[in-house]
């Protein structure tokens, strides 16, 4: 009976690990197939998801290449909107320069009249440029050229001066003069004509013996006339 029993309960644990081995391996089967399906679902996650990536990339590519067009418009935009400021301040500059010259040359013959007692005038010309007979390329331009009875005003106009005009006219009355020689026999007044005047280009002028023509209160006057005379 012993015996009997024993084989009864070896039976029925047979029995149990048999069950338990059973609903081991449906677990591990659907765990596993669970455990696919979810590699599966990830694979196709990964590869939309590198897809996408490529496609952002792609993307991303062409915006940086229409950036690139776009900047290299832009610079050569610029370029040429530089060109054109460079080119508008250079005629704003001349224009100025040539507002100057209007403006001073006018007020030559008074000069003459009113500082050097010269009311006798015989000519008067604005921008008077003298050719090289030999060589029309060759060519010097009086801003305004004023000759009276006993003299000659030679005019120079500048806008905005630097050192440099100042440090120029010594060459540039030289050359009026053989420019000129027509008037070798008049006294010589060379004039500097601004709307204004440093004091520093005003003590140059004067140490060179030119006279300074700048605005008053109410018309051109010469500045440093009372200094050279």
């Amino acid at each position: 009976m012993e015996f009997k029993e024993e084989v009864r309960r070896m039976s029925r644990k047979v029995a149990t690990l048999e069950d338990i081995l059973s609903d081991f391996i449906i677990i591990t089967e659907r765990d596993n197939r669970q455990l696919r399906e979810d590699l599966r679902a990830i694979g196709d996650r990964m590869e939309a998801d590198t897809a996408k990536l490529k496609a952002e990339m792609s993307e991303f590519k062409n915006e940086m290449s229409e950036f690139k067009n776009e900047m290299s418009e832009f610079k050569n935009e610029m370029r040429t909107s530089t060109k054109d400021l460079h080119k508008k301040m250079g005629d704003l500059s001349r224009k100025l320069g040539t507002f100057v010259e209007d403006f001073a040359a006018p007020n030559l013959p008074r000069v003459a009249a009113e500082y050097f007692n010269e009311p006798s005038l015989v000519n008067h010309f604005v921008r008077w440029t003298r050719y090289n007979p030999s060589n029309r390329a060759d060519s010097f331009e009086a801003d305004a050229v004023t000759e009276t009875e006993n003299m000659v005003f030679f005019l120079e106009a500048k806008f905005s001066p630097r050192n440099d005009d100042i440090k120029e006219l010594p060459a540039r009355i030289e050359e009026f003069k053989q420019r000129f020689p027509e008037f070798k026999d008049k006294n010589l007044v060379t004039v500097f004509a601004s709307w204004s005047i440093s004091e520093n280009h005003l003590r140059m002028l004067t140490k060179m013996g030119v006279y300074a023509l700048v605005m008053g209160e109410e018309t051109m006057e010469l500045a440093n006339f009372d200094a050279l005379n």
